[in-house]
């Protein structure tokens, strides 16, 4: 679903919205893993851990066909296992030169000083694109590995949406999903310059007495917050 209307925070004039959405992985944590799909469905994705490293690369690439789509997330975990991710999808590649693209990101995500604002910036310059500038095209809400199958909603954000209401939007949106049990819910911010990217953040967990809402769903609410 595309969002109506979207806007970030129109009382930082002197901070691009590609800085705010560069704060939500500058305190991302730790990478955890890197995973590929294809057709969007996440729900199939091959995973390779941090530590595999670079020779697990044909996990990655197993789900590839000879030439087309390659999807990309990486995710980390920042101290109270709160998930942020960073996704790109290249809409038509050689599978060789995808192997190439993914052993040399294994290697980068390897590295213990490695942060998910660091793989970003390596992403845009390997694929020679300027990563989350502007306003994003939409902004979603979703489970995470499961955006398809269990629905994923577009989020309307307009100018008079104060915190208090944001938070409470999106504790609605998230019970609205109804994920089963100890599933990640994330709000997903997408850009379709050039390539589609985006960055997606954990805002709630599904439990089985409903969601409850994490701590990161913070730093979600100051991005779209207007202040009011």
């Amino acid at each position: 679903m595309s969002v109506a209307s979207v806007s970030f925070r129109p009382d930082r004039p002197g901070v691009t919205s590609r800085a705010r959405t560069a704060a939500l992985v500058e305190n991302a944590g730790v990478i955890t893993h890197v995973q590929v799909a294809v057709d969007g469905l996440w729900e199939e994705a091959r995973r390779v851990s941090r530590a595999e490293g670079p020779h697990a690369v044909g996990e990655l690439t197993s789900v590839l066909r000879p030439q087309g789509e390659l999807a990309i997330e990486v995710f980390a975990a920042d101290a109270n296992g709160c998930q942020t991710f960073v996704g790109m999808r290249l809409r038509d590649i050689d599978k060789g030169e995808a192997t190439e693209l993914l052993r040399a990101l294994l290697e980068v995500v390897a590295a213990e000083s490695v942060g998910l604002s660091d793989v970003t910036e390596w992403l845009g310059g390997r694929t020679g694109t300027a990563l989350f500038v502007g306003e994003p095209t939409r902004i979603e809400i979703g489970v995470v590995d499961a955006w398809v199958s269990l629905g994923a909603r577009g989020l309307s954000i307009t100018v008079s949406t104060g915190e208090r209401d944001l938070r409470a939007m999106l504790e609605r949106a998230a019970e609205g999903l109804r994920a089963p049990a100890g599933r990640v819910i994330a709000v997903e911010f997408a850009f379709d310059a050039r390539l589609t990217h985006w960055v997606g953040v954990e805002v709630a967990m599904s439990t089985a007495r409903g969601v409850v809402v994490s701590e990161s769903m913070a730093a979600v609410v100051d991005v779209l917050g207007t202040g009011g």
